[in-house]
């Protein structure tokens, strides 16, 4: 059948971190995160377009760098991520990854979401 086919094109935001290295109860299990309203795709897409600035200025200007040092940056990730997916997973559940896996899920949603590929 020609056309647009939704389910073709737009599946669930299922996630599972349960088979992850070194899983623990306090991160996410295994879910779907709720489709995000409008209004909250549009700030999560804005907050990493912002976050993306604040990062490539931070490459030349040392006071800015300062903002992003250390788990700054890791936080305003939590803050996005925790905004979009509507509590599944849970504030805590995300606040609990790793690094790397909080990165791995930001930029999976961002591919879902439709924003750009943070890996090209």
């Amino acid at each position: 059948m020609g056309g647009f086919v939704a389910a073709d094109k737009v599946e669930p935001l299922a996630y599972d971190f349960t088979t992850a290295p070194g899983y623990t109860p306090e991160w996410p299990g295994a879910g779907v995160v709720p489709e995000p309203t409008a209004e909250a795709l549009a700030a999560f897409l804005e907050g990493v377009n912002d976050y993306r600035k604040a990062i490539t200025a931070s490459a030349d200007d040392p006071t800015a760098a300062a903002q992003f040092a250390g788990t700054a940056a890791f936080d305003k990730v939590r803050q996005l991520v925790t905004a979009v997916t509507g509590g599944d997973p849970s504030a805590e559940q995300i606040a609990a990854l790793p690094p790397r896996y909080l990165s791995a899920f930001a930029a999976w949603l961002l591919r879902e979401l439709g924003g750009t590929d943070p890996k090209g």
